[in-house]
């Protein structure tokens, strides 16, 4: 090996071999597909959920078979033999507590049960005639479906329909019922939403029932 040497008669110190690594790819490339792939795991899991729910709801059909309605899934009333043709809502909120481990299949939840109940006392016919007929105002869980499926009002995926079965522990069943509550602020309180949910969910109503929109006060 030949040695070389400075001009003062030293040898030359040589540098120490080292390998330098130079990524030529594209950043930008590398960030892209990673947040691709992060942003897929959300959606997969709602869909997910959605085909588990989705079964459900067939297995709650095959459950409740109804030989006068043969295309709905109907509760028959134990003494005067009334079928209630379950609704979407009620399926829907019905499918969710099963997944939850909340409710069976082969048994109505209370929420239903109660939404039945209600339903029925309000479609009984008076002892004596109204003065002024009544306004027929879908069903809390219906209604709320329906926000969840609107091409405008569900379009960012609030989930309305989560909250159906608090409103109807509360005993409001109806959609005139929810005025009752007052404002948007004891709705929030009700539900323990966020702000914007709350005032949406008001704001809808009165859209319907003519209810004063009164907004949350801590929202500017």
């Amino acid at each position: 090996m030949k040695v070389e040497f400075t001009k003062k008669g030293q040898p030359k110190r040589k540098k120490p071999f080292s390998v330098q690594l130079v990524d030529t790819g594209s950043d930008n490339g590398k960030k892209s597909k990673v947040a691709s792939k992060d942003d897929n795991l959300e959606p997969a899991l709602m869909v997910d959920i959605d085909r588990q729910e989705l079964t459900i709801i067939q297995q709650i059909k095959l459950a409740f078979p109804c030989l006068e309605h043969p295309k709905k899934a109907c509760y028959v009333k134990t003494g005067n033999g009334e079928h209630y043709a379950f609704t979407a809502g009620d399926l829907s909120i019905w499918a969710g507590l099963v997944r939850k481990y909340k409710a069976v299949i082969d048994t109505p939840p209370a929420v239903i049960l109660n939404g039945i109940s209600h339903r029925s006392n309000c479609s009984s016919p008076p002892s004596s005639p109204p003065k002024q007929k009544r306004f027929d105002y879908p069903r809390v869980a219906d209604w709320m479906a329906s926000l969840d499926t609107d091409e405008y009002r569900g379009k960012d995926n609030h989930d309305y329909s989560q909250f159906a079965h608090i409103f109807a522990s509360e005993g409001l069943s109806c959609l005139d019922d929810l005025h009752l509550v007052g404002s948007a602020d004891k709705i929030q309180t009700t539900l323990q939403c966020n702000l914007g949910n709350a005032n949406r969910l008001w704001k809808y109503n009165a859209q319907i029932t003519g209810s004063g929109s009164k907004k949350c006060h801590s929202e500017k």
